[in-house]
Parts: structure tokens; sequence; C-alpha cells
């Protein structure tokens, strides 16, 4: 967390400070959080001499929010458009027990509000009008400045719920550790009506997810039993169908790459209708998949699970990870996992 702060602060000074060999150790980092502000970084710097280990980074990055600052600093580089497509969320195609599924997880926003216009015109259009600038705000978020923290608080007071929700968004963006709080509040926030506490709580897993920090996992680990109550057991809340914030939860889960989550993913594989966006097993298969070796024991372990679709889910990810012989071992055993294993080789 030290790291992360030293960095931080160098941020701030990029413009004037020419610091690329801690931006450079931050992108190699093992946490999240680290390789996004390792990536801004170099944005800010500019230098074009780092053009070519930011696509190196992308080329194995699997955190979409990570591929996101780096598909902004390679823009800062002159990078052009069209080429930035290529720094969308890396496809995830995982092996399912109904065939091949590619895995898209929380979307990811179109650069086209950045590349039109840069920070100081977002910054002058909130602060002219902050209760109406929630857009630009938002906008303005993915820039990743930790001094506009200030204005997202300004405009998530003074506007309505939409200019809240943006908000959420913003924070979870700009990625600064004082956001916290508000976002694990509106994590667990269960007392106002169905629908806006849904769209509240998905927007803040989903946001939790983005700062890429560690300390967020046990936020998002607790609450997602606590959802299943609350997606289950009260009136009003078949809503969660619609906006499924335990799949939200899932997806943040894997932005974090923390180990610990892997037993609790590993624990969603069986689970096929729990959603009515496919089953929580998909975000949850995207999440391992993102946690890649990190959650290699837990799926090794999964495999001799009594319960046939946890042990089939689980050898799918090892194969989405390069260990294609998990499935094939499985298909040639015994038992209700290795006919699932069978029928699942069937479909291509």
């Amino acid at each position: 967390m030290r790291f992360l702060w030293q960095i931080r602060r160098l941020i701030g000074r990029a413009s004037t400070e020419n610091r690329p060999d801690v931006f450079l150790r931050a992108l190699q980092a093992e946490i999240p959080a680290a390789r996004r502000i390792g990536a801004v970084g170099l944005g800010r710097l500019g230098d074009k001499a780092h053009r070519a280990l930011l696509w190196e980074q992308l080329e194995r990055e699997r955190c979409a929010t990570v591929r996101a600052a780096i598909g902004l600093a390679l823009f800062q580089h002159g990078v052009g458009k069209e080429e930035l497509h290529r720094t969308s969320p890396m496809p995830v195609r995982l092996r399912t027990m109904s065939g091949f599924r590619s895995i898209e997880g929380e979307s990811m926003p179109s650069f086209d509000g950045i590349v039109s216009l840069g920070p100081e015109v977002l910054r002058e259009r909130v602060d002219q009008e902050p209760g109406k600038g929630a857009e630009s705000l938002w906008a303005l978020s993915r820039y990743q400045h930790p001094e506009d923290l200030q204005r997202v608080e300004r405009v998530r007071h003074a506007g309505g719920r939409r200019a809240e929700h943006l908000c959420l968004e913003a924070l979870g963006w700009l990625g600064q550790p004082e956001s916290l709080p508000v976002l694990k509040a509106a994590l667990r926030e269960y007392d106002v009506d169905p629908g806006r506490g849904f769209a509240r709580r998905r927007i803040a897993a989903v946001a939790l997810g983005r700062m890429g920090l560690p300390s967020a996992w046990r936020a998002l680990s607790s609450s997602l039993s606590l959802e299943a109550g609350e997606h289950e057991g009260r009136p009003g809340a078949g809503m969660g169908l619609q906006f499924p914030v335990r799949a939200a939860i899932l997806w943040g889960l894997g932005e974090l790459q923390v180990q610990r989550a892997a037993p609790l993913l590993c624990a969603q594989l069986d689970r096929i209708s729990d959603s009515a966006l496919g089953g929580l097993h998909l975000p949850a298969m995207e999440a391992l998949w993102k946690l890649g070796s990190l959650a290699e024991n837990d799926l090794n372990r999964a495999l001799e699970s009594p319960v046939p679709l946890v042990a089939l889910h689980a050898a799918c990810v090892l194969e989405g990870l390069g260990k294609p012989e998990a499935l094939q071992r499985l298909a040639e055993g015994d038992g209700a996992a290795a006919e699932e294993a069978r029928r699942a080789l069937l479909h291509q």
C-alpha cells in the first residue's frame, strides 16, 4: 500500500518530475491498482519511448480496468482511435456445459468521450455547472487525476440520482483509497426501494473492482452472501434478475486478482440459473480466468468436487488457462462429472 501512495503522489507531479522508473516498476506489479497507476503515470509523461512497453503489458493484461488505463496512456502517446480498439477488454472464450461461450463481463465504455475532449475542457464544464456535470465528470475520471476527487464529491452531493450513480462510477475509475468507505456503504444499501438499491449496489461492486485494491476483497466477498438473501428473499427483489448484483460482485472480485477469492469463485461454478444473463457460473469463470495462476490450486481441488458442474467448469477454466489435460482427464473418468465433460467436449 505504501508503494501505491508513492506512485499516486508522483502522478500529480508527472508533468514536471521525470520519474518513469517508478511508473515502469508499477506497471509490472502484482496489484492491479499499481499497474493502473503505472499506466496512467506513463501516459501523463507522454514519452513515446515507453509505447512498446505499454503494448507488451497490454498483451498479457487480463483486468479490464487496467487495459483501459493502458489504452488512455497509448492515446496520450499519439496512438489513433482505430488502434485503441485493441485496448478493449481481452475476449474470454471458455468452454462451458453447453459449449464455448464468449464471456465479456461488465461492458467497457467507449473511448469517444475521452478522445474528443481533454481533461481541461472537461474540468471547465464540471466547474461551470456542478449540478449538471456528471457526464463530463465521468469522462474526466477516466484520466484518473487524484485532484479530481473533490469535484466528484461536489457533484455527488449537488446532483440527483443519475448524477450520484455516475459519480459512484467515477470513484471507481479514479481509484483513490479515500473513496472506499463511500463505495462500501453503497454496496450495503438495502434500506432503499429495490430498484434503486439494486442499481447502486451493482455500480458500487463494479467500482470497487475497478479500484484494484486488495483491501476491497472483504467488502465484496461478504456482500456476495448477503446479496443472495436480498436477491431471493425480499418483496420486489425479482428486479435482481434484471440487475444481477451478484454477477457484478463476481466481476469485481476478478478485477482485484486476489488469491483468497478463488475458493469463493469456485463455489459459484454450478450456479447456472441464478442470473438472467446466463448464470453466475459465467462471471465466476471469467473472474477465475483473470486470477490465472493464483487460482490454479483451487481449480485443481475443484476437479474433485462431488458436484459435477463445479468439477466440469473448473476443468474448463483450466483449459482456458492453457491446461487442456484437466478436461481430458475428467472426461476419461467415471461418474456424472465425467459424463458432463464428455458432453462438453462434443460442443465446439
